[in-house]
């Protein structure tokens, strides 16, 4: 699937969404950006602000998650590898929420199953 990351403000969201079109932005704006914008370039590597390091590198082929909350960047050549911990983690996280369930206490769980 294909997307967009800005660094800056977007409008128009609920348009976005009513056709798909996956949209990731520092803030949401009114202000109308025709006239003050153009397309340059496209697949090429791009630098973001990161909210961990200063600047965070995007490079055609990265995998890219996002959501409300914010984005990750996964370079593409530690994807596979990322992809295999993080089906790992989802496995023991349902292992906790079965033994929540259960009644086990939170406490009991981390001691068991360790931090997720």
């Amino acid at each position: 699937m294909w997307g967009a990351l800005v660094d800056g403000g977007v409008r128009d969201v609920r348009w976005l969404n009513e056709h798909e079109i996956p949209v990731f932005a520092r803030y949401h704006t009114s202000v109308q950006s025709i006239g003050r914008w153009k397309v340059t370039s496209y697949q090429e590597s791009v630098s973001l602000r990161g909210a961990t390091s200063t600047w965070v590198t995007v490079d055609p082929g990265d995998f890219v998650v996002a959501d409300e909350d914010g984005a990750v960047v996964i370079p593409q050549q530690y994807i596979g590898r990322v992809l295999e911990e993080a089906e790992r983690l989802t496995a023991t996280e349902v292992k906790i929420r079965e033994a929540l369930a259960a009644g086990d206490s939170l406490s009991e769980c981390l001691a068991k199953f360790g931090h997720v």
